[in-house]
């Protein structure tokens, strides 16, 4: 590789990183992944033990009740435990970006 080449790599590679904005979506995966970990902090660590609680029920007995459907054991408490985390988390996020960051 030449330095003409070189040089011309880096050029390329400068407009690209300027036009799409590369720098601003690394560190929007930064914040995300730091956010989402403290969205899953607040689910289990707070939101998901009150809700338990109030059914007096434990994530260990909702992670072991399995139905059997045509010889298939299927956790589906399990899912129905993921399915209302995430729409808790849906509703958290969505009342924190709307109400407490505006």
């Amino acid at each position: 590789m030449n330095n003409n080449s070189l040089k011309q790599l880096l050029m390329d590679f400068s407009k690209f990183y300027y036009k799409n904005n590369v720098a601003g979506l690394s560190l929007g995966v930064i914040v995300g992944t730091a956010g989402a970990s403290v969205m899953n902090s607040l689910m289990d660590d707070v939101i998901l033990p009150i809700l338990l609680k109030l059914q007096n029920s434990t994530i260990e007995e909702w992670e072991k009740t399995r139905t059997n459907i045509l010889g298939v054991d299927l956790k589906i408490k399990k899912f129905l435990f993921k399915l209302l985390e995430f729409a808790l988390t849906l509703i958290v996020s969505f009342v924190l970006i709307t109400y407490v960051i505006k």
